[in-house]
C-alpha cells in the first residue's frame, strides 16, 4: 500500500500550531488531488487544506477541535488506486532498459534518495521564506509572492487586500486574501515591516510565484506615501474581461420563467460574473459554490457580505443556503406556467429547428427548402379543404408568416417542424420545473397538469388554423401527474377545459367557485371511471353565422356547417373508433395517398350520406339540438326548428379582429 502522510501545514513564520476545525472527508472516502480534506485555523488565519495526492482517506489521526503542532501527521492516504489508474491510462508502455541503463538504475536504487520518501505535506497557502518571501536587491526589502495552494493549482486570484501602501504590518499578520475555485484563504505577512507596493490589483489572477507586493523595514519605508483613497478603483472593470473564467450557473426557470425553490428561476445559463453591478468582487470559490447550488447573480448581489469592504465570503453564501432551506414554505402552492408558443408565428430557436430540418421561413413568394429531417405530412393532410370553411379572410388561414395560403408539401412539413421545435422548447422548460420540484423534495407530492386552449390544423383537412371542429383542433392535450395517478394510463375523459379548475379544487380539498360549471376529473385521473360526461358539444361561431356545431356521443361524432349566408351547408358523420383521423372522400384520392403514404380503408369516410347510418345520423341530430337548447345557444341551424329565437345582432364584418388585411 502506497501511504501518504498528511501533516499540519505551516501557516506563518511565528505560528507553531493549528486547530482542526472540520473534516470535509471521512475514512474510506475517495479524494482527488487538491480536493479539500479539512479546514484548519490559528489565532491569525483559517483555511481549507487540499489533499496532496489522489487516493482514499484511510485514517484521520486528529479529531475536530484538537490543536496540534505544525508538522504533526493528522491523516493518511492510500494512493495505490490513483497510481494504478495513472499507470493504466496515462503512461506509455515502457521500453526495455539497456544494459547500461539497468546498471545505472541499480546504482541509483542503492543510494539513499530523500525525494523518494512516500510522504507529503498538505499544501494550503504556505507563506514561509521559501513560498511567500524572497530576498530582494534592496537589502531589507521583502517580496510577497502568490503562494502555492495545491499540487495542481497553478494560479490564484487576489480577493482582497487587508493592508494599504504605507501601513505597518507585523509578522504573520494577514496582508491579503487569495482564492481559487477550491479555496479562499488569508495570507499572513512573511516579515515585519511596511507595505511599500502592491503589484497586483484586487480581482486579478496571476501564476503561483508571482510577486504580488513588496515590504520594507519601517526605516526604509519612511518616505512611502499612502494612496489618496481607500476605495477600490472599479472604473476599469465594469464588465468581465474576455479571458475571465466566468462560471455559467446551472439551474435545475425558461428564459427567466422557471420557478426556483422560492422565486422564479433565471434565464438558462446565466453567468455568475467576477463583479456585480455594484462593483463588488466575487471570489472564484464563491462563484463556484453559486454555480453548484444554482444561485442567481441577483441572489449573490442581495447578500450582505461579512468580508472586507462588504465582500461576500464562502460563509455568507453557505449561511444564505442554510437560511433558504430552513425557510422553505411548507404550505401548498399553485403555479401557472404559461407559454406563448407554439402559437403562430412559430419562430423556433435555430438549434431546435435544426433537429427537424426546419427554418423560420419569411419569403412569401416561394416555399421553404425541403429537408429530409422535416416531419412527414399528417395522415389526414389535404391540399385544400373540400368547401369554404366559413370565415373568409381569416388570418390563421391566409396570413400566418411562413405558410400564408400555401398548402404544398414543403410548406406544411416545414411548418410542422417549426411547431415541433417550439414544442421541444416547452418540453425542456417543463423538464427544468420537474427537476427543481425533485430537488426540493416536492415532485411526488405535486399535481402537475399540462394542457392548452386548442389544437392546430397545419395542413390537416387542408386547413391551417384553429377555427374548426375536427378532432385535431377541437381536442386539446391533457397530461396529468401526481399522487394517485397511475403513470402510463389513458382515458377518454370527455373533458372540457373548464374542468381544470374544478379538478384542482378537488385535489386541494376546497370547494370550487359557484361560477365554475366544470366537473372534477379526479375520478378519471385516478382510474375510477372512464369519463365525467357522456356528451360533448362544440361550437365555432367566429365567422359567418350560425357557423359550425358539433356533438359527440360514444364513438360517434356529428359536425354541421351552416356558413356563408346559407350557401355552404354540410353535414359530416364519423365513427371515431373506425375513423379516428376523420378521413373524407378526398383522402382517398391517389394523388393525396401518394403524398401522405396513407391509404384509408373503404369505410373510413364521411358517413352522413350512407343510408346504413341514417338512424345514427338522426340520433345525433336530435342530440345536437338538445345540447344547443340546454346550453342556451342563441342560434339555430338550417334544418332545425328556430324555437322563436332572434339571432344576436352581428358586428360589421370589417371589425372582425381575426380577419386578414386586404
Amino acid at each position: 500500500m502506497a501511504q501518504v502522510d498528511v501533516e499540519m501545514p505551516k501557516m506563518g513564520e511565528s505560528i507553531t500550531e493549528g486547530t482542526v476545525i472540520a473534516w470535509h472527508k471521512q475514512p474510506g472516502d475517495e479524494v482527488e488531488q487538491d480536493e479539500i480534506l479539512l479546514e484548519i485555523g490559528t489565532d491569525k488565519v483559517d483555511t481549507e487544506v487540499p489533499s496532496p495526492k489522489g487516493g482514499v482517506l484511510t485514517e484521520t489521526l486528529v479529531e475536530e477541535g484538537d490543536t496540534v503542532e505544525v508538522g504533526t501527521i493528522i491523516a493518511t492516504l492510500d494512493t495505490d488506486t490513483a497510481a494504478a489508474e495513472v499507470d493504466a491510462d496515462d503512461e506509455p508502455p515502457a521500453e526495455a532498459p539497456s544494459d547500461d541503463e539497468a546498471a545505472a538504475d541499480e546504482a541509483k536504487e542503492a543510494a539513499p534518495d530523500a525525494d523518494a520518501e512516500d510522504e507529503a505535506e498538505a499544501t494550503p497557502p504556505e507563506t514561509d521564506s521559501e513560498e511567500a518571501a524572497s530576498p530582494a536587491p534592496s537589502g531589507d526589502e521583502v517580496e510577497v509572492v502568490m503562494p502555492k495552494m495545491g499540487e495542481s493549482i497553478t494560479e490564484g486570484t487576489v480577493v482582497a487586500w487587508y493592508k494599504d501602501i504605507g501601513e505597518a504590518v507585523a509578522i504573520d499578520e494577514t496582508i491579503l486574501e487569495i482564492g481559487t475555485d477550491k479555496v479562499d484563504t488569508e495570507v499572513p505577512s512573511p516579515a515585519e515591516g511596511v507595505l511599500t507596493e502592491k503589484l497586483v490589483e484586487e480581482g486579478e489572477t496571476v501564476e503561483v510565484g508571482t510577486v504580488v507586493a513588496l515590504l520594507a523595514s519601517e526605516a526604509e519605508a519612511g518616505s512611502v506615501e499612502p494612496p489618496a483613497s481607500d476605495e477600490p478603483d472599479t472604473t476599469q472593470e465594469t464588465a468581465p474581461e474576455a479571458d475571465e473564467a466566468e462560471l455559467p450557473s446551472t439551474p435545475p426557470s425558461g428564459d427567466g420563467a422557471v420557478p426556483d425553490a422560492d422565486e422564479p428561476q433565471r434565464a438558462p445559463e446565466e453567468t455568475i460574473t467576477r463583479r456585480g453591478d455594484d462593483g463588488r468582487f466575487y471570489s472564484p470559490l464563491v462563484r463556484s459554490i453559486a454555480k453548484e447550488e444554482g444561485l442567481r447573480m441577483s441572489e449573490l448581489e442581495s447578500l450582505e457580505g461579512s468580508g472586507r469592504g462588504g465582500r461576500v465570503t464562502k460563509e455568507d453564501v453557505l449561511a444564505y443556503l442554510d437560511e433558504r432551506a430552513a425557510a422553505r414554505d411548507a404550505r401548498p402552492f399553485l403555479i401557472h406556467f404559461g407559454f406563448s408558443h407554439p402559437h403562430d408565428t412559430r419562430d423556433g430557436k435555430p438549434d431546435l429547428l435544426a433537429n427537424y430540418g426546419a427554418t423560420n421561413h419569411t419569403d412569401k413568394t416561394q416555399p421553404p427548402p425541403a429537408h429530409p429531417k422535416q416531419p412527414a405530412l399528417p395522415e389526414n393532410y389535404l391540399p385544400a379543404h373540400p368547401f369554404q370553411h366559413g370565415h373568409p379572410g381569416l388570418r390563421d388561414e391566409v396570413a400566418v408568416s411562413g405558410v400564408w395560403e400555401r398548402r404544398d408539401e414543403r410548406t406544411i412539413r416545414n411548418e410542422i417542424g417549426r411547431q415541433f421545435a417550439c414544442s421541444e422548447a416547452i418540453d425542456t422548460e417543463i423538464g427544468r420545473v420537474l427537476a427543481k420540484l425533485e430537488a426540493i423534495g416536492e415532485l411526488d407530492n405535486t399535481y402537475i397538469i399540462y394542457t392548452a386552449d386548442h389544437g392546430m390544423a397545419i395542413g390537416r383537412h387542408g386547413l391551417q388554423g384553429k377555427q374548426n371542429l375536427y378532432e385535431h383542433t377541437w381536442r386539446v392535450p391533457f397530461i396529468a401527474k401526481g399522487p394517485g395517478i397511475k403513470p402510463g394510463t389513458r382515458a377518454a375523459g370527455n373533458a372540457y377545459l373548464l374542468d381544470v379548475l374544478a379538478t384542482l379544487c378537488d385535489f386541494a380539498g376546497i370547494t370550487a367557485p359557484a361560477s365554475n360549471e366544470g366537473l372534477s376529473l379526479r375520478p378519471v385521473l385516478e382510474s375510477k371511471k372512464p369519463v365525467v360526461r357522456e356528451t360533448l358539444y362544440g361550437v365555432y361561431n367566429g365567422g359567418t353565422k350560425p357557423g359550425m356545431r358539433s356533438v359527440k356521443y360514444g364513438d360517434w361524432k356529428l359536425v354541421k356547417f351552416d356558413v356563408m349566408d346559407g350557401s355552404v351547408r354540410e353535414t359530416q358523420l364519423f365513427n371515431l373508433r373506425e375513423n379516428p383521423h376523420e378521413f373524407l372522400e378526398q383522402h382517398h384520392d391517389p394523388a393525396v395517398v401518394a403524398l401522405t403514404g396513407v391509404k384509408p380503408a373503404a369505410h373510413q369516410r364521411n358517413l352522413a350520406a350512407d343510408p346504413r347510418h341514417a338512424a345514427k345520423l338522426a340520433e345525433l341530430e336530435a342530440l345536437l339540438l338538445a345540447e344547443m337548447r340546454r346550453l342556451d345557444d342563441p342560434w339555430r341551424l338550417y334544418n332545425q326548428p328556430q324555437d322563436g329565437l332572434t339571432p344576436p345582432r352581428q358586428a360589421p364584418a370589417s371589425q372582425g379582429k381575426k380577419s386578414a388585411p386586404n
